[in-house]
């Protein structure tokens, strides 16, 4: 893998952690809820935005529509 290339990952890869400590200390999550995190697992995210009700496109990929779904989902419930 190329050093640009590489770059991107880490910083996509540490964007997406950083919605997740997020959404941890807004909802006084627990460390256990997130000491998954150092090895970011497709199986894992998953069952975390399923627990949470959380948009997968926010969660991935920082879009702000997705954020507003999921403050939308946490409203209605």
């Amino acid at each position: 893998m190329n050093k640009e290339r590489l770059e991107r990952r880490r910083a996509f890869n540490e964007a997406m952690r950083a919605r997740i400590r997020l959404i941890a200390q807004e909802r006084n999550l627990p460390n256990s809820e997130i000491k998954w995190m150092g090895r970011l697992e497709h199986y894992d995210l998953m069952c975390f935005a399923e627990r949470h009700r959380l948009s997968y496109d926010w969660l991935l990929w920082g879009d702000l529509k997705g954020l507003l779904r999921t403050v939308r989902n946490r409203q209605s419930a």
